[in-house]
């Protein structure tokens, strides 16, 4: 008994090469043609040729196409193994699709109008349907196609596909490097991203209590009485005139006074807040070259510890006069304060020789004075470090209001940026 069987791409792609399956133990003949319809063959071209495909895919297409060729090179009667040959179709069927319930736009289709060209083609046998489809099983029943199926120990074992490998390779490493990172962030000093900030109204200097004070703790001095007598030098004494150019200093002190708490009123007005920050490293690697960067949003100033604004300086009294035997020991006093300086400003020099600190002051980066940095040379994992202080001046208690600060945190072993906010909450307490 003879038999003919038409393969799907299923089958070849993922079974046994047809040269290699008992196909007459399997169909019960004596004789066998396997049938690829040109459906086939397309579709062997595509998946070898498709970037989406496996690689695996890919290979078994083109390994398939490529033992079809040499069985057309290599052997005329197309003899796969004894009582088998292979029958490469060259024709498209030419049957109407509509009249079979078929699709033109579905390969499945394309197959089934094959096998129903085909039989129309050679009355004398009826083609089967090798396929493991569940959708092509359906269809061939209706259609009266004899359906086969290979057994599941013909089928090709399910190697690794070697981009997949190497995908999961890519992503297990990924996962270690993920692990070996730092992981970085900024709080308040509380730990959180939270800072509440309370303050009341600025309250006016009361003006003459310390005026009062300060004309009692530098009062003028009493002005002899001129003398008719030559002048002579009486030790002990001050002479009249460097006492009433004293006096006349005492007035412009006074005076400046009222200017400076003018001026101090006017910088009490002004809110500064102290921001107390915090960086830690909860990753499992130590974060190398790490900068910080704050957005203080419009409207705010800020500052470090060197740029932040002082109160206005006291005025500086003027010198009382002395007399002669207190000039001289004031010299000396003033030798031995010289010798002081000249030793500190050797310690400074000698400060100055010392190694950067891990953490850098804060640096104000930008003219408007709202971006603000820390350079920090290392931070080991599990590590918090405290930041210097940040002063930030918000205008005055009207204007004072909540805001946020967006951050970032860069470092040389960190992939991607950290970016966050931290939240400012103003208080206003009357």
């Amino acid at each position: 008994m003879d038999a003919t069987a038409f393969v799907d791409t299923n089958t070849l792609l993922h079974y046994q090469p047809v040269d290699q399956i008992d196909w007459c133990g399997l169909l019960s003949a004596d004789r066998v043609v396997i049938v690829i319809a040109q459906v086939i063959l397309r579709q062997l071209n595509r998946i070898k040729d498709a970037p989406g495909a496996s690689r695996r895919k890919r290979d078994r297409a083109a390994r398939v196409l490529h033992q079809f060729d040499e069985f057309i090179e290599t052997r005329p009667d197309a003899c796969l193994r004894p009582g088998v040959c292979l029958l490469l179709d060259d024709r498209d069927p030419s049957i109407d699709f509509g009249e079979y319930s078929l699709n033109r736009e579905l390969d499945d289709d394309w197959l089934l109008a094959s096998i129903i060209d085909y039989r129309l083609r050679v009355p004398q046998c009826a083609p089967g349907l090798v396929t493991s489809d569940i959708g092509l099983k359906l269809k061939a029943r209706r259609l009266d196609i004899t359906l086969h199926r290979l057994p599941d120990d013909l089928r090709l074992p399910e190697q690794p596909d070697p981009e997949e490998v190497r995908r999961q390779e890519l992503e297990r490493e990924n996962r270690l490097l993920k692990q070996r990172l730092p992981q970085l962030e900024l709080r308040f000093v509380n730990g959180s991203k939270h800072g509440s900030f309370a303050f009341s109204r600025p309250a006016k200097i009361l003006r003459e209590p310390v005026l009062t004070d300060i004309r009692a703790r530098y009062p003028k001095m009493s002005v002899p009485p001129p003398r008719n007598l030559i002048p002579v030098a009486i030790p002990g004494t001050i002479s009249q005139s460097e006492i009433i150019k004293y006096n006349d200093e005492l007035d412009r002190f006074y005076s400046a006074w009222e200017d400076h708490l003018d001026a101090l009123d006017t910088h009490r007005e002004s809110i500064l807040l102290e921001f107390a920050l915090q960086v830690s490293n909860q990753g499992t690697a130590p974060a190398e070259t790490t900068r910080i960067s704050l957005d203080f949003p419009q409207g705010t100033q800020a500052y470090n510890s060197e740029t932040v604004p002082k109160p206005p300086a006291e005025p500086e009294p003027p010198v009382r006069p002395l007399s002669c035997e207190q000039a001289l020991f004031s010299g000396a006093g003033a030798r031995y304060r010289n010798s002081l300086a000249v030793n500190s400003g050797l310690l400074d020099a000698l400060a100055r020789l010392s190694p950067a600190p891990n953490i850098s002051s804060p640096q104000v980066a930008d003219p408007a004075g709202r971006t603000v940095r820390f350079d920090i040379q290392s931070l080991l994992h599990g590590v918090t470090e405290k930041l210097p202080a940040i002063y930030v001046a918000i205008g005055s208690f009207d204007e004072a209001r909540s805001f946020h600060v967006k951050y970032q945190i860069i470092a040389a072993n960190l992939p991607q940026p950290r970016e966050e906010n931290l939240h400012v909450q103003i208080v206003k307490e009357t």
